[in-house]
């Protein structure tokens, strides 16, 4: 597949992150840990770092609806949603998600999928995650500092 991203984890092995799969590679002997295979789904955004992989997924609709995958710090998958409005941004943070959508942004517990979302008027389109409670959203005319 083609690569889009690799990270470290917090167990020391490798995360790659490929447009069929995301694999964990073990830091001792290089060898495959797992594998989570997409099954021909296309990645439309994704945010891969320590904290783990996120990955939403183009609909077959084109735009309303996407598949959201979380992996943990572990390469454990931890989360598994359907977003119904189109995604422009997702960013990972410790056990969060923060979705940018239309003219909101959500912020996702992926432990026990509680939900605060907020309106910010315009599409923003890119996420800078601070800590789990402070982000700027880059939007077409201006940033914006929410604390959510």
């Amino acid at each position: 597949g083609i690569p889009y991203g690799i990270s470290f984890i917090e167990s020391g092995n490798l995360q790659i992150l490929t447009s069929e799969a995301l694999h964990i590679i073990n830091e001792t002997n290089g060898k495959y840990e797992k594998s989570y295979k997409f099954n021909s789904k296309n990645i439309s955004r994704f945010d891969i770092n320590q904290f783990g992989c996120a990955v939403a997924f183009a609909s077959s609709d084109g735009i309303i609806n996407n598949s959201v995958l979380v992996f943990d710090k572990n390469g454990k998958l931890i989360y598994d949603v359907i977003e119904t409005n189109g995604i422009l941004d997702l960013k990972l943070y410790d056990d969060y998600i923060f979705i940018s959508q239309s003219d909101t942004v959500t912020k996702i517990n992926t432990r026990s999928g509680s939900r605060t979302q907020k309106n910010i008027f315009e599409k923003a389109f890119d996420i800078i995650v601070y800590n789990d409670n402070n982000i700027l959203l880059c939007c077409q005319t201006k940033a914006k500092y929410i604390n959510i």
